[in-house]
């Protein structure tokens, strides 16, 4: 699945997405380019958001990270038919993940970037 960015901009974002951990420098730009093209390793919807899980340009290059899809356009709107879709429980509400099979069971490994989570994510870039 391929998106387009649209904006890097933090504060085209509605302020209660600004407070996630998105990496940004000091004038609010995200490490992402306009006009440039993504590959999506999963999709996440968590209550009226969708964030798609990708590489960005300079600091999430090895692992991706999760990016509010408002920040995209979506030319390929269809997830690959292989990939599995799960429910996440939190605290205060559910996600529904759709990544490749390899994902799930390493969410959190492949977030923090441990041995397990490149591992992970070696097999998703294989399942594309």
């Amino acid at each position: 699945m391929i998106v387009k960015c649209k904006t890097n901009k933090l504060a085209t974002l509605p302020k209660r997405l600004q407070k996630f951990a998105f990496t940004q420098n000091e004038q609010g730009i995200l490490d992402l380019t306009p006009g440039k093209f993504y590959t999506v390793f999963g999709v996440r919807r968590s209550r009226n958001e969708t964030f798609y899980l990708t590489l960005t340009d300079s600091i999430n290059t090895k692992l991706p990270w999760w990016m509010p899809g408002r920040l995209f356009s979506n030319p390929d709107t269809d997830p690959p038919q292989h990939w599995v879709r799960r429910r996440r429980r939190g605290w205060f509400h559910t996600d529904e993940i759709l990544a490749p099979a390899p994902y799930h069971g390493h969410e959190n490994d492949v977030e923090d970037g441990t041995p397990a989570g490149y591992e992970a994510f070696e097999k998703m870039k294989q399942a594309l």
